[in-house]
């Protein structure tokens, strides 16, 4: 079986399933493309019946990285799990049968939770999910 990006990104989405919805703002750079600017990241964030915090991040820019901080009201105390990250050498990649893993999930080990403030470069191009337990 082969495994695409598009099945990646879904996987990684599948958390916010059956979860409430956190309210997000972002403030952060754009991204200009075809006349049209864009915020160069967006969030989704949620709450699963377990009190377990997702967040997923996406950096829509080809080439640039984003360093983010993160301020999450209402979590005290918290650990990270699960910082899961895909992204790619070029922005047409896929995966083939003679070469499956072009694009694949990683773990994500550049994700920093402290006093409330979650901090993560991300790269070009890039969907990061982290999941917070408190």
């Amino acid at each position: 079986m082969l495994l695409t990006p598009t099945y990646h990104v879904f996987d990684m989405y599948k958390v916010h399933q059956d979860a409430t919805m956190l309210p997000t703002v972002v403030k952060c750079g754009t991204y200009s493309r075809l006349n049209k600017k864009l915020d160069a990241v967006s969030v989704s964030a949620s709450k699963d019946k377990d009190g377990k915090v997702h967040i997923s991040f996406v950096n829509i820019d080809p080439t640039n990285a984003i360093d983010i901080d993160c301020n999450i009201r209402g979590l005290k105390d918290g650990k990270l799990n699960n910082v899961n990250i895909i992204t790619a050498t070029n922005t047409d990649s896929h995966n083939t049968f003679e070469n499956p893993d072009v694009v694949h999930l990683e773990d994500y080990k550049g994700a920093i939770y402290k006093n409330g403030t979650l901090t993560l470069k991300m790269p070009a191009k890039s969907l990061i999910t982290v999941e917070l337990n408190h």
